[in-house]
């Protein structure tokens, strides 16, 4: 998982990002430094602080990658991590 959130946070520096779409993020509660960003004048500046994903945002990771993976052939059931 690192991998996929690790390029959430390169992205979300590039110079077109304008916000991430809500379908494809897990919905972590508002106010909290993994939540959605979904419109944004401009990228995130460079020395903004990382995204921290507390122990619910872990939780709620999981379960959203378990839901989407539920479909891939090549992950059988429970065995995504």
């Amino acid at each position: 998982m690192p991998l996929m959130w690790g390029s959430r946070e390169i992205a979300r520096h590039m110079p077109h990002f304008r916000g991430e779409p809500r379908a494809l993020h897990p919905g972590f509660g508002a106010g909290r430094s993994a939540s959605l960003i979904e419109h944004a004048g401009e990228p995130v500046a460079f020395d903004a602080p990382w995204i921290v994903h507390e122990d619910e945002d872990e939780r709620m990771l999981k379960a959203y990658v378990r839901k989407i993976g539920a479909w891939n052939p090549l992950c059988p059931k429970g065995q995504y991590f």
